[in-house]
């Protein structure tokens, strides 16, 4: 929801009821972790989260609002980016990446790209994760967009932060050519597409 406090500053707010948290701890695991990740992210080009609150009902989590909307909005109403544009969007993604670190967003789709004062700013760190380069195959390795998912999430193969660089090229094909470089109707279709049909220009 769109928020206003007695300032007249205007905030995002997500509203998660307790009762749907408390019915599945992965979900309680990975609020905490979004919250933990992106309280401790810095960047022009990242939503920054500003506060929690809790009421005898739901937790409330405040970020900031982008004005602008998001880039999967700009697309439904049929924008057309020009190449410039695109370049420009990719820039900016990549400077959020950069700030990020060692942290794997696992969602980088058009949903999740907001727009604020001509800047382009990551949001919903809810699958993120911290990367740790000992570590192999991830317990919850299927989480976020399949369409955007790179192959090794998609077949469930060692992961690391060079998925969200994957994410990031199927959004910038997207952004130029108006549509997604491999569909599928079921993941292991997706798959299937990935492998075997060539990429078209």
């Amino acid at each position: 929801y769109k928020a206003i406090n007695k300032d007249n500053q205007e905030f995002l707010v997500k509203v998660i009821p307790h009762i749907k948290i408390a019915q599945n701890s992965q979900i309680q695991d990975l609020l905490v972790s979004e919250i933990n990740i992106q309280k401790n992210v810095e960047s022009d080009h990242v939503v920054r989260l500003l506060d929690c609150k809790r009421s005898p009902n739901n937790l409330y989590i405040f970020t900031d609002y982008c004005e602008e909307g998001n880039l999967q909005k700009k697309i439904d109403q049929g924008h057309i980016f020009s190449e410039k544009e695109a370049c420009e969007i990719i820039l900016q993604i990549t400077k959020a990446f950069i700030s990020m670190g060692n942290i794997m967003h696992r969602d980088i789709r058009p949903a999740n790209i907001f727009l604020s004062k001509g800047k382009i700013k990551v949001a919903n760190f809810y699958f993120s994760k911290i990367f740790d380069h000992k570590e192999t195959r991830q317990q919850h390795t299927l989480l976020g967009t399949p369409l955007y998912m790179a192959p090794q999430l998609l077949n469930e193969w060692t992961e690391s932060e060079k998925c969200d660089v994957y994410s990031a090229g199927c959004l910038f094909y997207q952004l130029l050519f108006g549509k997604l470089p491999w569909t599928g109707d079921s993941v292991p279709k997706i798959a299937f597409n990935i492998r075997t049909k060539l990429l078209a220009f």
